[in-house]
């Protein structure tokens, strides 16, 4: 029986640039659009925003990403 073959696919690098938004007032995740569809209307847009670079800064490092907007994850 022939051994199996494993590619393994690299993971995409986020930007270090790229913003991120969140509620500045509340909520727990981060997101990669201020229009993000799962953030209720009230708070949209979003107001407040960071660089992906700041996302282990103490401001910011309990917020998760939403799956919703595809928001980055931490590396």
């Amino acid at each position: 029986m022939p051994t199996p073959v494993y590619t393994l696919i690299p993971t995409a690098t986020p930007d270090p640039n790229q913003i991120l938004y969140y509620n500045p007032d509340g909520g727990s995740q981060y997101h990669a659009s201020n229009e993000c569809s799962k953030v209720s209307t009230k708070y949209r847009p979003l107001k407040g925003s960071f660089k992906y670079t700041e996302l282990n800064d103490a401001a910011y490092r309990h917020l998760l990403p939403c799956t919703s907007c595809n928001a980055p994850n931490r590396q």
